[in-house]
């Protein structure tokens, strides 16, 4: 039996347990199991290791894993990373944008800065997103997962400071 077996048949086993009468049974288990699916406590060590073993078999000469395990590890590997804040900062940092939208995205900062400190998300959200749209260029992928509503708000502010700072001190890809 692999390990996602053990895994789906101990949660199966746990679910089993949960009734109103045997609590104290249950329940510091349940939590334990909600901190790892929603705070995703131990998937930072288990990332750091698939990504090594990423680089090894992407690095190596020999033909060890075929190009589509490739793949797959990698796709796992930023499933996994980008539900971490700190890896979207960085993406965020590093950023390439147009010019014409980088300069739309400068002459806006200030007041996408302040309707996120004002903590109101949404007018943020639709004012990077309409600058996208006006210029007509795609949305870059971090921009995606950083907008979306599931993100606390305090992550979120930290999210659209590192983007805007980024817009400031910026890179460009050019004029397109």
């Amino acid at each position: 039996m692999g390990a996602y077996e053990n895994i789906k048949n101990s949660l199966d086993t746990v679910y089993g347990k949960i009734k109103p009468d045997n609590l104290n049974e249950w329940l510091d288990d349940v939590g334990k199991i909600t901190d790892i699916f929603v705070k995703g406590e131990g998937l930072q060590d288990f990332a750091r290791k698939l990504e090594l073993v990423w680089h090894e078999c992407k690095g190596s000469k020999e033909e060890i894993v075929s190009e589509e395990k490739k793949k797959k590890l990698y796709a796992i590997l930023m499933q996994i990373k980008e539900r971490e804040p700190d890896y979207l900062v960085n993406q965020l940092k590093n950023i390439k944008l147009p010019s014409n939208v980088k300069k739309e995205l400068e002459k806006q900062a200030f007041r996408i800065l302040e309707q996120t400190r004002l903590g109101k998300r949404d007018v943020a959200t639709y004012m990077i997103l309409r600058i996208f749209v006006a210029q007509n260029k795609k949305f870059p992928r971090p921009l995606i997962d950083i907008l979306k509503p599931s993100w606390p708000d305090d992550i979120f502010k930290a999210f659209i400071y590192a983007f805007i700072g980024s817009v400031i001190s910026g890179k460009e890809e050019g004029n397109e």
